[in-house]
């Protein structure tokens, strides 16, 4: 939602002066926000937050091809966001380190929609690849190490790729 966070894993020396030198550059840009240097702690819990919001809202924009706030402003968007952060909720490194229930992911991803209401996903509607299958598989290989399965996710990781086949087919003169 606009801001650039900065921080270091916990094993980098975040006095090293080159680390300093950065975040210095960082701190000069003030068109971008930027919000250093984080602790590692509050660095992943934003990336993790972050993961949940694109794995929840962008395969719905690039499937529907509307924009952010359609898919909040719809039951049906909506009703679609809560199980996609249902099944997020469920993966241990979520539940744990989030400390964040299913409807407060929910929540979460409701005020990102909100916010960047006009932004829309555009690469599958350009037959391009998107972060989807990289994203969203990501979530699903936590799964599968956690024992558990996460249907909506699947699908919806199908449905991207499906509708990126159509966009290809349409764009290479195919009728589909």
């Amino acid at each position: 939602m606009g801001e650039t966070v900065f921080g270091c894993p916990p094993e980098t020396d975040s006095s090293h002066p080159r680390v300093k030198s950065v975040l210095h550059a960082l701190n000069q840009m003030h068109d971008l926000n930027v919000t250093a240097p984080l602790e590692w702690e509050a660095l992943h819990r934003k990336l993790l937050l972050k993961l949940v919001v694109n794995c929840a809202l962008n395969p719905v924009t690039a499937i529907i091809n509307c924009r952010n706030g359609s898919v909040s402003n719809s039951k049906h968007g909506r009703a679609l966001l809560k199980l996609l952060c249902a099944e997020i909720a469920r993966l241990p490194e979520f539940s744990s380190y989030l400390e964040m229930s299913a409807d407060d992911l929910l929540g979460h991803v409701l005020a990102v929609s909100n916010a960047t209401e006009n932004n829309v996903n555009s690469t599958v509607s350009k037959g391009l690849e998107s972060e989807i299958d990289f994203l969203n598989g990501d979530v699903l290989e936590r799964a599968a190490k956690s024992g558990m399965s996460l249907p909506t996710h699947e699908a919806i990781v199908d449905l991207v790729r499906f509708r990126l086949q159509l966009k290809r087919a349409a764009l290479n003169g195919l009728i589909c």
